[in-house]
């Protein structure tokens, strides 16, 4: 593995880009030829900072929605996706702006407990 396998992903989180990898299988047939999972077919990836990271922080990357679709095939499973991460900042940013200035700021905390408990 390279370093790649460093990253993990999560799509509210991604602080990373990923440059296309090239895919060079050396002639071997994935699924009939000995030793082929001994290597990665997937080389030359270079990922990049989308912002300065601090050391210690985790990397992540964006594995693609593809990534989890065997995964979401299970109704008892649910992976937040861009889109939910997009609505729920669109969710947060109507509420504030409905309330702010409006309301003190603990009653407009009060209140979005009592949504987020509505919510659950």
């Amino acid at each position: 593995p390279g370093v790649g396998a460093l990253a993990n992903s999560h799509p509210g989180l991604v602080n990373t880009r990923m440059s296309p990898p090239k895919i060079n299988s050396a002639g071997l047939h994935r699924y009939s030829d000995p030793g082929v999972g001994a290597f990665s077919s997937f080389n030359d990836v270079a990922f990049t900072a989308r912002h300065h990271i601090q050391a210690g922080m985790e990397i992540f990357a964006d594995y693609g929605e593809g990534y989890f679709a065997d995964v979401l095939e299970n109704d008892w499973v649910h992976i937040p996706m861009s889109e939910d991460y997009e609505e729920g900042d669109n969710i947060v940013w109507r509420f504030w702006s409905t309330v702010h200035g409006r309301v003190d700021t603990s009653y407009a905390k009060l209140l979005w407990t009592f949504i987020r408990q509505l919510a659950a």
